[in-house]
């Protein structure tokens, strides 16, 4: 019977990582939609590749005057070399980086088969809840948490079963590589910090000790900059007036919280989920113990509690880590609870509605935006500035169109950094229009006094103005 139960075990994770392959790149060609985030990514990468220099500094956050890890970069670089440079390089990335920790978690819990089952529940519902589907195919730093934060889940379990070196930095690596990729992470380690304090206090100056080195090992990159700079980004942060703390009220907060992490469309159903997983765990803790359901329970619970004190702006993409501690406490429910909500989320995350939103096609391809920058490209050879004026993005800097223009041949200069590199102006117009005298934004302000020479128009709201300084 043992075998029959692994032979079971293996096809359902055959299904399941099928399914999760499925929606990440079901219609890829088509469907994606390059812009924002994953395009400055991509010129980062780009620039990498030309100047040789690998960049110091990760991501710039929004909420806080600082930045992540570089160490995202690096993750990103080898399929961005391996495929020249495919905006797509970083889904392909994302994707093997899941499925790498989901097999090296099966075979590390291969002698626990509960165990086995309770990372193929957390690997399930993370294939197909949607705000997990929509933020892996369009890559960018908090992609790459809930696998992450799956390990250093299991790994803090085992690391009160029985305390071991390994256990201890793999905990530590996975979970402060996370909070290295996606800086409110810190709420849930801080939270099992609290956990360990409270119940295996002995171990826990090992484990701010571990977890302290590694956050340090991650973040070198920064450390060097802040050297280099003076500590620039210590002063800003420092400095205060962070804009993540004034967005939303703390009770906007916590329902942006339950709904976000609930990952339903409508709000009684997230709470509906909350009491049913809340109310039955704590049945179940009362009645036998369940040292994983207990941890994860902590867990959710303190990190909600201080992330929602904290006044920190809750948005969809903080929802990774909270959505992965629930997933944790469904799979250690009894086991008719756990079918029911599984069958349950099932259906209403895989209905063909749903589905057909991440398959929609992009408003436009990447083959159609390329198509039109190469006949840019060929004819304007000398120095170039890229603005974007949108129709669907308040934002002008226009990343993305940076970086396609860059590798259809285009000498790219960056009017911020170096405003008198150039005398030419492309601006991309993405289902917008541009009034020369008019239409103004920064990027157009920076520039200066100017005169059209000459315009693409390359159809479907789709076009290029080429500017040039007198």
């Amino acid at each position: 019977m043992k075998w029959m139960s692994s032979c079971v075990l293996v096809i359902v994770s055959v299904v399941v990582v099928t399914l999760f392959l499925w929606l990440r790149f079901g219609s890829l060609d088509t469907a994606f939609e390059f812009g924002g985030d994953p395009g400055r990514d991509m010129l980062v990468l780009w620039d990498w590749r030309q100047n040789e220099k690998p960049p110091l500094l990760g991501p710039q956050t929004s909420a806080m005057p600082l930045n992540q890890s570089a160490v995202y970069f690096y993750l990103l670089y080898p399929a961005f070399l391996l495929t020249n440079g495919d905006p797509r390089s970083a889904n392909y990335t994302v994707a093997v980086f899941w499925l790498v920790l989901f097999a090296a978690g099966m075979w590390g819990m291969r002698k626990r088969k509960d165990l086995c089952w309770t990372l193929l529940t957390v690997f399930f519902l993370s294939a197909i809840q949607p705000i997990f589907v929509s933020q892996t195919r369009s890559v960018w730093n908090p992609s790459f948490l809930p696998p992450l934060l799956t390990i250093s889940f299991l790994s803090f379990f085992l690391l009160e079963v029985k305390y071991t070196r390994l256990r201890l930095w793999v905990w530590a690596l996975s979970t402060s590589l996370a909070i290295s990729l996606h800086f409110p992470i810190g709420a849930l380690a801080l939270a099992q910090l609290m956990y360990g304090i409270v119940f295996f206090r002995k171990n826990l100056f090992g484990m701010v000790v571990s977890l302290a080195s590694a956050l340090v090992f991650f973040n070198l990159p920064t450390l060097v900059f802040e050297m280099r700079h003076g500590f620039l980004i210590t002063r800003n942060v420092l400095g205060g007036d962070w804009l993540g703390l004034s967005q939303f009220s703390r009770g906007e907060n916590l329902w942006r919280l339950i709904d976000f992490s609930g990952g339903q469309n409508v709000w009684w159903a997230n709470v509906g989920l909350f009491l049913i997983l809340g109310i039955t765990a704590w049945r179940k803790l009362r009645k036998e113990k369940d040292l994983l359901l207990k941890q994860t329970a902590f867990v959710f619970v303190v990190s909600a509690i201080l992330t929602v004190v904290s006044g920190l702006a809750f948005h969809s993409h903080y929802a990774f880590g909270f959505a992965t501690a629930w997933f944790f406490v469904l799979s250690r429910l009894p086991w008719k609870i756990s079918a029911s909500l599984l069958l349950g989320l099932a259906i209403i995350w895989l209905n063909p509605t749903q589905v057909a939103k991440y398959f929609a096609p992009a408003r436009r391809s990447l083959e159609e935006i390329n198509i039109c920058l190469r006949q840019v490209c060929v004819s304007e050879k000398e120095p170039v500035f890229v603005s974007v004026q949108s129709g669907v993005s308040p934002f002008h800097v226009g990343y993305e169109y940076r970086y396609l223009m860059k590798k259809n041949g285009c000498e790219v200069r960056y009017i911020e950094t170096d405003p008198e590199s150039a005398t030419k102006m492309a601006v991309v117009l993405d289902g917008s229009s541009y009034e020369h005298g008019k239409t103004t934004y920064n990027e157009l302000t920076l520039f200066g006094d100017s005169k059209m020479v000459k315009t693409y128009d390359c159809g479907k709201g789709f076009g290029v103005v080429i500017l040039s300084r007198p």
